[in-house]
């Protein structure tokens, strides 16, 4: 089903480039962590594209693990790793809640671990100041689609694909003038630069870390 959902998501975004979408500085990709979306966009964007991996859905993951009552003692505890804007002190923090997860519950602490780096790339780009509240998760799109599907609801059957699409089409239209700026928005240069520099690094040849990846089209 993975495989399914990234050759979906892939053709999706290779459309985007079609009709114009320029990722050849970089872009900040905000994901829930699902396969298929991961596999997409490292297939599409290649080194053009950091991801920052939505911390709501790493919470809900993590907790899941816990009973109830132990639930609000790790959301308080991540939420804590969330709120620090250093990066070499979050690191610090997040190894130790693995540790403490690791003596008491070891299937938390691997979905804890499991893409803790890109849990925190807003924080490592030193953006965390400015874009932790807006860009850390995918409530932004979260709540559009769920606007979209309200509007949706009632249509029991869909006489093509066409139409499907213009009734989002046209369901986005009515719901953008409610949108917001995100906060900090006047600071999004600064976002653009960090970005542009991460992609540098990583497809800088004397990097021996390096693997850089060209943006597919086809």
């Amino acid at each position: 089903m993975s495989s399914e959902n990234a050759t979906a998501i892939a053709d999706l975004l290779r459309d985007m480039i079609g009709r114009g979408f320029d990722a050849q500085h970089g872009i900040l990709a905000v994901a829930d962590g699902g396969k298929g979306l991961s596999s997409a966009l490292t297939e599409v964007f290649g080194s053009h594209v950091v991801v920052q991996r939505c911390r709501a859905h790493k919470v809900r993951d993590v907790v899941s693990h816990f009973s109830a009552a132990d639930q609000a003692i790790w959301k308080r505890r991540i939420s804590k790793l969330f709120a620090c804007e250093d990066y070499a002190e979050a690191v610090s923090i997040a190894e130790h809640i693995h540790a403490d997860l690791e003596k008491i519950n070891r299937s938390a602490a691997r979905s804890f671990q499991d893409g803790l780096d890109e849990i925190l790339t807003i924080t490592r780009l030193g953006l965390a100041e400015y874009f932790a509240k807006s860009l850390s998760t995918t409530n932004i799109i979260e709540s559009t689609f769920s606007s979209t599907a309200s509007m949706t609801r009632n249509v029991k059957r869909w006489t093509n694909g066409d139409q499907r699409l213009r009734w989002y089409a046209a369901d986005l239209a009515e719901i953008e003038p409610k949108w917001r700026k995100i906060e900090n928005y006047t600071r999004i240069p600064t976002l653009q630069r960090a970005i542009l520099l991460e992609v540098q690094r990583v497809t800088d040849p004397s990097n021996a870390n390096s693997k850089p990846r060209r943006i597919s089209t086809k």
